[in-house]
């Protein structure tokens, strides 16, 4: 539990042949992190390395390209294992993958732009109606003939030459009624046809059909069976309509999943194209070298040798500290599911280092009940468990991967009823329950004292990690003489033991002693802990810089003046614990204010909601400012970084 998941360094060497394969059994493994060849002394100036910027970039364009598609369809990726369990690269895959692409575009497009013809069509046909019924019969000239090719219509005359005027101020924005110049003094012929055809209407092509309406009845008559003709071809229009839109509909649904495939296959091969990057060339062999999980060596080499079919030099060390410094293990946690949700916490200030204790357990273990101590109430904790129950269970918090917070929140829902049974608070009532400890708000000197032993005990544990982790890295120096060492610990409760009596008794006997054997002579250590850690530290394989006198005579004040405060800090503990009684109690008096039953149980309500959403907050700040500031700092180097391992099923 305090210690993070011991690494092994892996060095593989296997024939140029099988790099495409090793790449994607490392991906489908999914423990292997890389180490960048490129950046490793020994093999920067013997080996070469894949230059696949260029290969990566076309990649990109394609998932792009497959995005654009994919949203112009409304629909959406859906990861499928599948494809990756199943997936086999080719030279040349990514041609094959964008022509797939392009014949899928290509039938969507002639979908859809028969589908904006065949609407075009029908503005057509609306504006041809229009145009008939606009002019009374005798407005129209006799027309003798019409054709219908493609959905279009032909007539060879139109309205009489005054009336044209009226019909260019009516259809003026319409171009697809052009004029024709007039071959007699009978009218303005018209022709409807979308600009497209025009080129055909000059060639004399497109027009092969003629129907010739009879004239028995005069004009009338032709109008009328121009316009039933008009409305039956449309009819036609829109049947075909329907037809390509429950074809656009079929097709976006089968669209959809090829698309889904087409980027993932992109999204696989742009991963092994920048994996294949860091590993190491030789003329006929490749370099790879990177972390994994000391559990999984075993079943990685075993997987990697069937890849190889046996051609494969295969090494596993333990960590080196001649690393180079970026070269340094990676971290993996290694907690229990109720503690995991509390590693957000870590991660957020910083990653430990390989070599640090995990501090996860006891930072879940403290967040907890500092929580508790500064929101005791009952009541109000139950509602904390029943939220953080809701958040651990929703879905859709699951799908965003914050439904473990749920835990944290159940913690300290916990933490605040045991507090709050302690207290004998229930939401903010204080005489429905018999306090098992004591009330704050009735012993607030005894309350404060036990803030400040909880502080001390916290800070004591704090210098403790720091030198087990000194002494794991060999650090003599930090560990015996920085203030958080020994001779910080040794000065931290040699003050405790002198001020703390001599406030209780005011006894002054033997203070002197006391004074330079617990407090001045550890401060003269810090001072020399420049030449003294050169002395501890010879051997030590990082070279830090050598304190001056000056800079080590200014820490020992700064020491001074952090612990005396980092002491201080945890009197927030108390003072967050009455103010919590004090805003119920201010509650509760303004609730008697009111005249009605039910105006004080609404203020009553809205209150403990208020207490619990805005004083949860602030106490959740109070207690990650105590844990940052009085407890990280006391040993955390922060410096490491957190295991990402290459895993295609993360893509």
């Amino acid at each position: 539990m305090f210690k993070l998941t011991p690494m092994r360094k892996i060095e593989l060497v296997f024939p140029r042949e099988y790099q495409h394969e090793v790449t994607l059994a490392l991906g489908r493994d999914g423990y292997f992190e890389m180490i960048n060849m490129q950046e490793m002394r020994k093999w920067k100036d013997i080996i070469a390395f894949n230059n696949n910027n260029e290969k990566i970039n076309d990649v990109d364009l394609f998932t792009n390209k497959v995005l654009h598609f994919m949203r112009s369809l409304e629909g959406k990726f859906i990861s499928d294992d599948k494809v990756i369990k199943n997936f086999q690269y080719e030279e040349g895959m990514l041609k094959q993958l964008q022509k797939e692409l392009e014949d899928l575009e290509k039938g969507y497009s002639n979908l859809e732009q028969e589908i904006i013809l065949k609407n075009h069509y029908l503005d057509i046909f609306d504006k041809m109606v229009a145009f008939l019924k606009f002019y009374n019969d005798e407005d129209l000239i006799e027309m003798k003939e019409f054709c219908l090719q493609n959905e279009c219509y032909f007539i060879s005359q139109g309205i009489k030459k005054e009336k044209q005027k009226a019909f260019n101020s009516l259809f003026s924005s319409i171009d697809y009624m052009l004029p024709r110049p007039t071959l007699s003094n009978c009218g303005i012929p018209l022709i409807f046809f979308d600009k497209t055809a025009l080129y055909k209407v000059k060639n004399n092509e497109g027009f092969l059909s003629y129907m010739a309406l009879e004239n028995p009845g005069g004009t009338f008559y032709q109008k009328r069976a121009l316009l039933t003709e008009i409305e039956k071809v449309k009819e036609k229009v829109k049947i075909r309509l329907q037809k390509l839109t429950d074809q656009i509909k079929t097709f976006s649904f089968h669209a959809t999943k090829k698309l889904n495939i087409l980027y993932y296959k992109g999204m696989i091969i742009k991963k092994m194209l920048e994996q294949e990057c860091m590993y190491g060339l030789t003329e006929k062999t490749v370099i790879v070298c990177g972390w994994v999980p000391f559990y999984h060596v075993q079943s990685l080499s075993k997987n990697l040798c069937e890849v190889t079919e046996g051609a494969l030099f295969y090494q596993s060390s333990l960590p080196s500290n001649k690393l180079d410094r970026h070269q340094f293990p990676p971290t993996q946690f290694n907690n229990p599911l109720i503690v995991k949700p509390f590693e957000r916490i870590i991660t957020t200030y910083a990653v430990p280092t390989y070599s640090e204790i995990d501090p996860t357990f006891l930072v879940a273990l403290s967040f907890v009940i500092m929580f508790g101590m500064m929101f005791g109430d009952l009541g109000q904790g139950l509602v904390f468990m029943i939220s953080g129950l809701i958040l651990y269970f929703n879905k859709k918090a699951n799908e965003i991967g914050i439904n473990d917070v749920g835990i944290i929140v159940i913690s300290l829902g916990l933490s605040a009823s045991f507090f709050g049974i302690c207290y004998g608070s229930v939401f903010g009532v204080e005489e429905w329950i018999r306090p098992i400890l004591y009330s704050p708000m009735h012993n607030i000197n005894q309350f404060l004292e036990l803030a400040i032993i909880y502080g001390v005990i916290f800070i004591t544990i704090g210098i403790a990690l720091n030198m087990i982790n000194a002494f794991h890295e060999k650090d003599y120096k930090n560990f015996f003489l920085s203030s958080n060492g020994l001779v910080g610990l040794w000065f931290y409760w040699g003050s405790l033991l002198v001020i703390v009596p001599l406030i209780k008794s005011k006894s002054t006997d033997s203070l002197f002693i006391k004074m330079i054997l617990l407090i001045i002579m550890p401060l003269i250590l810090m001072v020399f802990i420049g030449p003294l850690g050169k002395v501890l530290n010879k051997n030590h394989i990082e070279v830090e810089h050598e304190e001056s006198f000056v800079e080590s005579f200014f820490e020992m004040f700064d020491t001074i003046l952090r612990y005396l405060s980092n002491s201080i800090s945890f009197v927030r503990l108390g003072a967050f614990a009455l103010t919590h009684i004090a805003l119920m109690s201010a509650i509760f008096i303004l609730s008697e204010m009111i005249q009605t039953h039910v105006g004080q149980l609404i203020t009553i309500i809205g209150g403990n909601i208020f207490v619990i959403l805005f004083e949860g907050l602030i106490v959740s700040i109070q207690v990650l400012r105590l844990e940052y500031y009085e407890f990280f700092t006391k040993f955390f180097r922060g410096k490491g970084h957190l295991f990402k391992p290459f895993n295609l099923y993360e893509l």
